[in-house]
């Protein structure tokens, strides 16, 4: 399965993209991220036992970008995902027909090589809360031209599995997000979503909501040493691996209720204090902790602001055989305040309005 992650819809576009186009982007100073489930594969692979067939795919990318003024946000090119399924190229001779107008798609934007079996095609917008603490995926497009396995039964539970991970100590990383979304029993050439369909008309298929605009320690003490150097701009923070797996099984259902209680039988305080982050207390309380950082923020720049006032008249006031000394000290808080103020400006903060000179 290969993966992919594109700023609009390529195969099935909402009739309101237009005013929809990239919804993430525009980010305030992300939250640290608390805690992290460990890897999902494990999981999803006690869940299944040998009852589910699973095809995944994975792909690597950061979760932001610097803009021009350095101010974090989302990479533009997470706001649509899309999976295909199949051999690349056919190697059996039955190849997808010409006149395919979904697989042109992928082959006229270089997504598959030609003569490809698509055997499957998952598309899905990246929806971001109004608040932009959380997401979900909402489902453009999902074709089920042929099944994972031969189980010999015609219809099955089909379920998609959405897993963002960061690196860490193990080889699986640590999951900040599990998303799944259920299809429900379908049978081969079920096909989801029609063409041109509403936004949010129904039928839908969205995915539980997730944790949004989090960040580790270390992506965050690397934009802001670059924001130091003046070297942020247009930089990507946060590496992550996203993984989407496609399950398939004759117990959907019964499926998706083992997950859920091997998440949280194995990591149940991990995954309460994720769930917490959506909560509407949780919310307001990280719209205070925000105000108290930007807060923090406007103080250090208006203490470097007083110590490089105190520079400038210590150097105005000195004796001629002090002044090269106290020119040293007035150029220290010159440099001490520019990245006080480039901190302030990378939060995406307004200037404060200007202290008075007397």
């Amino acid at each position: 399965m290969r993966v992919f992650f594109l700023e609009q819809c390529l195969v099935n576009p909402p009739p309101l993209l237009g005013i929809q186009a990239n919804p993430l982007l525009g980010l305030f100073a992300p939250k640290l991220i608390e805690l992290a489930i460990g890897g999902v594969a494990a999981l999803l692979k006690a869940a299944g036992a040998d009852k589910v067939t699973r095809v995944s795919g994975q792909e690597f990318t950061d979760l932001y970008q610097a803009n021009e003024k350095s101010v974090l946000t989302i990479n533009k090119k997470l706001g649509r995902v899309l999976a295909v399924w199949g051999k690349f190229p056919g190697e059996d001779g039955h190849q997808t027909p010409a006149n395919d107008t979904v697989v042109r798609k992928l082959d006229e934007a270089g997504l598959i090589p030609k003569n490809s079996e698509v055997e499957l095609i998952f598309e899905a917008q990246i929806r971001p809360s109004e608040d932009g603490t959380a997401f979900f995926l909402a489902t453009r497009h999902f074709h089920l031209r042929e099944f994972v396995a031969d189980s010999g039964k015609s219809e099955r539970g089909l379920v998609a599995t959405l897993s963002v991970l960061t690196p860490g100590a193990s080889a699986v990383g640590d999951t900040i997000a599990v998303g799944n979304i259920d299809f429900g029993k379908l049978k081969k050439g079920a096909n989801l979503v029609p063409m041109g369909h509403p936004q949010d008309a129904f039928p839908r298929y969205r995915s539980n909501i997730m944790p949004w605009k989090q960040i580790t320690q270390a992506a965050k003490d690397a934009h802001a040493a670059d924001v130091t150097a003046k070297q942020a701009a247009g930089r990507f923070y946060m590496p992550v691996t996203v993984s989407l797996t496609i399950s398939e099984t004759s117990e959907g259902n019964e499926w998706l209720v083992k997950l859920g209680e091997l998440l949280d039988g194995e990591k149940k305080a991990a995954t309460a204090e994720i769930s917490k982050l959506i909560l509407p207390e949780n919310r307001a309380k990280a719209a205070a902790d925000r105000t108290e950082a930007a807060e923090k923020l406007y103080a250090a720049e208006i203490d470097a602001e007083i110590q490089l006032r105190v520079a400038q008249k210590a150097y105005d006031d000195a004796q001629p055989k002090d002044k090269p000394v106290k020119a040293a000290e007035l150029e220290k808080a010159k440099r001490k305040l520019a990245p006080q103020k480039a901190l302030r400006e990378a939060a995406g903060l307004p200037d404060r309005g200007p202290v008075p000179e007397n």
